[in-house]
């Protein structure tokens, strides 16, 4: 037996061909020696194709969500790193970035390796050093996200703002929601939110709405001058 993994499954929605959902179902179905797993990060392309009884797929896998490293897990694995090191870091201030990021590796993975590489054999990891490493990772990616702002279209785009604002957002279609963020109206809010999540620029879980990418979310706060600090 066999297993072949497959990461960013939800890419070959994209292909130009046609019915390779179907296609490659197909050939799966043949195979009594393998076993598969498919993996993603567009968590509502992913459903999509695996929930809807109008794809390929429906039904064909038992789905399995990967939640974030718990704290108690991750901060003492990253304490432990600088102690290797002859480095020490506040157990605290780990745990302020991991609040920020919501437990986002990527980010947390990438502040602490620069904090690190800014902290001296025998010393503390400051507060102020890895401030420093969050402003310096904004920064890197400014021009990135003005990039994929311009894309989106102006309706899509405040509905994102009010979203990044809140952090996380529940009711977006409710009066209340779209008086405090100064929105249109529930249908356009209701069409936005489709297209954002289509695209995977927010996330819903237990209909609650988030940016997907958290420094994007930081990085348009404080371009609106809401920043969110450590």
């Amino acid at each position: 037996p066999c297993v072949v993994a497959i990461d960013e499954f939800q890419q070959i929605a994209k292909y130009p061909e046609k019915n390779i959902e179907a296609l490659l179902r197909t050939h799966i179905q043949k195979l009594h020696n393998s076993h598969f797993i498919f993996a993603g990060s567009e968590r509502h392309m992913m459903q999509e194709m695996f929930t809807s009884a109008a794809r390929p797929f429906y039904h064909s896998a038992d789905i399995l969500e990967l939640k974030a490293i718990g704290p108690e897990i991750y901060i003492p694995f990253i304490v432990g790193h600088f102690e290797k090191r002859n480095r020490r870091i506040a157990t605290e201030n780990v745990g302020k970035v991991y609040d920020l990021f919501k437990g986002h590796t990527y980010y947390i993975q990438k502040t602490f390796n620069e904090a690190f590489a800014d902290t001296p054999e025998g010393e503390e990891c400051s507060l102020e050093t890895i401030r420093a490493a969050i402003d310096n990772m904004v920064a890197s990616n400014d021009t990135i996200f003005r990039e994929i702002l311009s894309n989106i279209p102006e309706k899509q785009k405040e509905l994102l703002y009010a979203i990044a604002k809140d952090g996380e957002a529940s009711r977006i279609t409710s009066a209340e929601f779209i008086k405090r963020h100064s929105l249109t109206s529930a249908s356009s809010v209701q069409s936005a939110m489709k297209k954002l999540l289509e695209k995977d620029i927010i996330t819903e879980i237990n209909k609650v709405f988030s940016v997907t990418d958290k420094l994007f979310a930081m990085w348009m706060n404080l371009l609106y001058g809401e920043r969110k600090t450590l």
